[in-house]
């Protein structure tokens, strides 16, 4: 969508200001052309806006279920992990009763 711009009303400016008339028009032309092709319109932004707010909701998504994915991994270890130290320490309470019991039938 181009941008409204009156080229007429800007060379009259330029006219006034000492430029030549083709001076004028020629500056006129160009800036127009330039706006056209580089200014970005009001519709330009929304549509921009549009299409970010719907990949921001597509990335939340994934990193959601990245999260919920990590968060189950990191209670599957530590369930794992508890189950190690629950073993060990069972190992260290069966040898500690053994040499207890070793010690009270020495003495």
């Amino acid at each position: 969508m181009a941008v409204p711009f009156d080229t007429l009303a800007y060379a009259r400016r330029l006219k006034a200001a000492g430029f030549s008339e083709p001076q004028a028009e020629a500056q006129a032309e160009a800036l127009a052309a330039a706006m056209t092709d580089t200014l970005a319109t009001k519709s330009d932004l929304e549509h921009l806006g549009s299409e970010l707010r719907q990949e921001m909701g597509a990335m939340r998504e994934e990193l959601r279920s990245e999260l919920h994915r990590e968060i189950g991994l990191l209670r599957s270890e530590m369930r794992e992990m508890e189950t190690r130290l629950t073993v060990r320490l069972g190992g260290m309470m069966v040898g500690g009763f053994g040499a207890l019991a070793v010690l009270v039938e020495v003495l």
